[in-house]
């Protein structure tokens, strides 16, 4: 009989929270996709998987550790991927924090307010956001990036298959020094797959403004 993985069972203990460098009009826009949802979310960057939200909605500070990381990761790429969209909180953060960023993000849109709050972004941020419909799988196997991706934030599907898919696919499509920075990071086979991708000399961890991870979400950088 197949058994689900419990995420909160290896979800890091003692987390620490911090004061928060906010972009641009960050915290306004992400209350326009929390009254988008108006409803129970998916777990990401700002709330709790489940979390009823609405336009008052206010980012948790247990999770403020997380968007600062995020924030330090993204400031200095130019092209980004996001793997996993959901309701766009942390694609938000990463164009409100980098004003440089041109960010594409993928999504197999299974909750229903997911394409409503991708057009609220590309209303806002024009030509720095793409938005693609479909499984990371669908639209990437097989295909050679046209662009030079700097960062890349893997946040998709929780199957050991898709993270392998999307790490692999990373790897073979950050130019070097791109940085990769994965999310839900604590999960055990998550961990055996970047420390057996770190012994081959392919990725190493890094501290981005020397802030080291929560264990929420790692940074590694292309060697």
């Amino acid at each position: 009989m197949a058994t689900h993985t419990n995420y909160f069972d290896y979800y890091p203990k003692d987390i620490p929270t911090c004061d928060e460098t906010h972009g641009e009009n960050e915290l306004k826009i992400i209350s326009e996709l929390n009254e988008i949802v108006n409803g129970p979310v998916e777990g990401n960057y700002c709330f709790i998987h489940q979390t009823v939200i609405n336009k008052d909605s206010v980012p948790i500070k247990e999770r403020s550790w997380k968007r600062e990381y995020l924030r330090k990761a993204i400031k200095n790429s130019k092209i980004g991927l996001e793997i996993g969209f959901n309701a766009g909180h942390s694609s938000a953060i990463m164009l409100a924090t980098n004003p440089n960023l041109k960010l594409v993000t993928i999504d197999i849109c299974t909750n229903p307010y997911v394409e409503k709050c991708a057009q609220h972004l590309s209303n806002i941020y024009k030509d720095r956001f793409y938005f693609y419909k479909g499984s990371s799988q669908q639209i990437l196997k097989n295909k050679k990036s046209s662009v030079d991706f700097d960062f890349i934030h893997v946040d998709g599907g929780h199957g050991i298959a898709d993270f392998y898919f999307d790490i692999d696919w990373s790897e073979k499509n950050l130019k070097p020094g791109g940085r990769l920075l994965i999310d839900d990071a604590y999960l055990p086979d998550y961990l055996k797959y970047l420390a057996y991708k770190e012994q081959q000399e392919i990725f190493k961890q890094i501290n981005p403004e020397g802030m080291p991870s929560s264990g929420e979400n790692i940074l590694v950088e292309k060697i």
